[in-house]
């Protein structure tokens, strides 16, 4: 608890020296960082006990990674006066950097047979097309900047230079497919927030795989309509997720009438 408690003070104090100084105030929201998870249930959801912070309460988990808070956040605490010229200046010209390189990784694109043909990978008959990001995210293969630059060095030479971008970019890579599904099903249960659960539905079912913690919140509630689940103090994204798409497997599942 005490990383909690110092993620609110450490906001709380930022905020209480701008109002001194009449600047605005300083928000984090859900989709920025887990601070701005926490302030959001509390404020939104309250609490009956002691908050605990779990990856699973953030929708956007797997973009809230440490290897980029500083791409999310520096930017916010410069404008509020407590990250120095330096330490911006200085993320500034990284995610510049990252930036370029994300964009000349898209453009550079082949058939999946080509790209194992000049990566000196194992051959296939594979013909679809293939980004240099996609590429880069078959970790199986063991595939990095520095072989992309082996054997096209026109292209990746450069990059592979830098050797701080091409590893933020590597990992970039790997999760850019999960977090673009993940930010698709969040988009979901905003468009299915009027789906009906069934009163029958069993929440103790292990193919919904829901925490004790949760399943005795859910019982006791007994929410109709997945917007009402997800208003249920430490009932997680991912649960309503799950609790949707079992909802959705059943034939006779039904959306509320408006």
């Amino acid at each position: 608890g005490y990383e909690e408690a110092a993620s609110q003070g450490i906001l709380a104090g930022i905020n209480a020296a701008a109002c001194a100084q009449q600047w605005e105030g300083m928000t984090i929201s859900r989709t920025e960082g887990y601070i701005g998870v926490v302030v959001d249930d509390l404020t939104t959801l309250g609490t009956s006990e002691p908050y605990r912070m779990f990856t699973s309460r953030a929708e956007f988990r797997l973009f809230l990674r440490p290897d980029n808070a500083d791409l999310r956040l520096t930017a916010k605490g410069y404008n509020v006066g407590c990250v120095s010229d330096e330490r911006y200046s200085r993320v500034k010209r990284i995610k510049s950097e990252l930036e370029e390189a994300m964009d000349l990784c898209s453009s550079v694109c082949y058939t999946l047979q080509k790209w194992r043909e000049l990566l000196r990978l194992p051959p296939t008959t594979n013909t679809m097309k293939k980004t240099a990001t996609e590429i880069l995210s078959m970790n199986n293969d063991g595939v990095t900047v520095d072989l992309l630059a082996k054997y096209l060095p026109n292209e990746f030479s450069k990059l592979a230079q830098n050797r701080e971008v091409s590893e933020r970019l590597k990992i970039e890579a790997l999760y850019d497919y999960y977090v673009d599904q993940q930010h698709e099903q969040v988009s979901k249960i905003k468009q299915d927030e009027g789906l009906r659960i069934p009163p029958e539905i069993d929440y103790t079912s292990t193919s919904l795989s829901i925490s004790a913690e949760e399943q005795e919140k859910l019982i006791a509630a007994m929410p109709q309509t997945i917007a009402a689940a997800s208003r249920i103090q430490g009932v997680t994204p991912s649960t309503i997720l799950r609790l949707m798409f079992h909802i959705k497997s059943r034939p006779e599942h039904a959306l509320v009438k408006h």
